[in-house]
């Protein structure tokens, strides 16, 4: 570990080197533990919204906020209308807990560069992926991932490879992620094993085939031979 990620350690993980939970806002977040004395919470910049509304916003040890400045500084529709700050950029400027960024920025005191050198040349698909990799690096033994569900269309078919990897390379340096029981991240689209239950892909009658009908409409689904499966609903059957 350099002597930058060193410094880091006491300001990312002040409650325990081993222990990192990772709080997002699907379902499942409201397992998160908080009575846990050596459990190190980091929050992505949408779940103030959960966190002000539970009361517990006070227990995250370090916030995320990845975007380039053009985003970020939109109005959000996710921040707390109540919230005394009143806008994102505002709690930016006044929160006195560590916010993960681009780089830091002088009018938001807490703000801390991520190191970007540490992704190499995996993929960077969400925020899930940069909180991963920095947890890793700092050496955490343990990752817990709550409402890290990835059951939107854009987040399953953009995002979610990206969190794969970066699952995989966590447990691959010796990390015990664990993985709440309603995330679809491990989750295979299709059932059973492939080379044993299927090809022939399921049919437009199998049990989840509804569950492609519903996500195909929504994004461009992944190309196969230079068609989109929206296009030409038959590459479904096709052993690729």
């Amino acid at each position: 570990m350099n002597s930058h990620l060193e410094s880091l350690k006491p300001v990312l993980l002040p409650r325990s080197p081993d222990r990192v939970a990772i709080a997002m806002c699907g379902q499942g977040w409201s397992a998160l533990p908080t009575n846990q004395s050596d459990l190190n919470i980091w929050a992505t910049n949408a779940f103030i919204n959960n966190a002000y509304h539970s009361c517990m916003d006070f227990l995250i040890n370090v916030w995320f906020e990845i975007h380039n400045r053009e985003m970020f500084s939109q109005p959000k529709a996710w921040f707390p209308a109540s919230h005394p700050s009143g806008t994102w950029l505002k709690w930016l400027a006044e929160t006195r807990k560590p916010v993960v960024m681009q780089q830091h920025h002088p009018e938001f005191p807490t703000s801390l560069p991520f190191p970007m050198d540490l992704f190499g040349d995996g993929p960077v698909e969400g925020t899930l992926d940069y909180m991963i990799v920095l947890a890793t690096a700092l050496g955490v033994k343990r990752l817990e991932l709550y409402g890290c569900t990835y059951a939107s269309a854009h987040e399953f078919y953009y995002q979610r490879a990206g969190a794969l990897y970066w699952i995989g390379y966590a447990r691959g340096k010796g990390v015990d992620v664990w993985i709440g029981h309603d995330a679809l991240l491990l989750k295979p689209v299709l059932p059973g094993r492939y080379g044993w239950e299927y090809p022939p892909w399921p049919d437009k009658h199998h049990p989840n085939r509804d569950r492609w009908e519903t996500l195909e409409p929504t994004l461009p689904l992944p190309v196969l031979g230079g068609e989109s499966l929206n296009e030409n609903p038959e590459a479904w059957d096709e052993e690729r």
